[in-house]
């Protein structure tokens, strides 16, 4: 940063942002505009006295500006006067131009696809997702369920779906052609315990 001496410093990830306040506290003659993006979710999963807590209390006085894509980021992290959202934002485009040649749905013909793409943690929640698809099918049985990412938490979810059902569930793990996916979802779903849009 001294070397390069930017006017805008945009971080990310919490820990970056951590350390970028320091480096602002110690490069004091070099100024720069130190913007804080790492709030992505609207809910601290850390105790009060957490090195977490003491982070983000750190950032919050250092940081010149504070972007979440949420206000109720903003909110639970108490950002104020310095706070303001951007939504992620998404071309649908991504989705129409895939759509056309796609092969997921010939798979799945003459099924509904509801689909949820997100890695397998704790804050996503695919565990509310199964359950609310087991719901499902004890009315119907012309859906599929797609489930796309990998993480932790794969194992333990698979294990939640009956044998006898586990034909309406597919597991793709990571995928690079995502859109090809979404593309052909009838229903996309974000189970989560903290987000408003999320990333994926």
């Amino acid at each position: 940063i001294k070397e390069f001496n930017p006017k805008i410093v945009h971080s990310w990830a919490t820990p970056t942002s951590f350390l970028i306040c320091f480096i602002k506290f110690i490069l004091f003659t070099h100024k720069f505009i130190f913007i804080d993006g790492s709030i992505r979710q609207a809910h601290y999963s850390n105790g009060i006295l957490s090195f977490y807590r003491l982070q983000r209390s750190f950032i919050n006085i250092m940081a010149d500006k504070i972007v979440a894509n949420s206000f109720a980021g903003l909110r639970c992290y108490q950002i104020s006067n310095k706070g303001s959202v951007v939504y992620n934002g998404f071309d649908p485009l991504r989705i129409a131009v895939k759509k056309a040649d796609s092969s997921v749905k010939k798979q799945t013909l003459k099924l509904n696809v509801i689909g949820m793409v997100s890695r397998f943690d704790p804050i996503k929640d695919y565990t509310t997702f199964i359950k609310a698809a087991l719901l499902v099918l004890a009315k119907r049985r012309d859906v599929i369920f797609y489930c796309i990412g990998d993480g932790i938490l794969l194992p333990d979810t698979k294990k939640q779906i009956p044998a006898a059902l586990s034909e309406y569930f597919i597991f793709t793990g990571n995928v690079s052609n995502v859109e090809e996916y979404v593309g052909n979802f009838d229903i996309a779903v974000l189970s989560t315990k903290s987000e408003g849009i999320s990333n994926s």
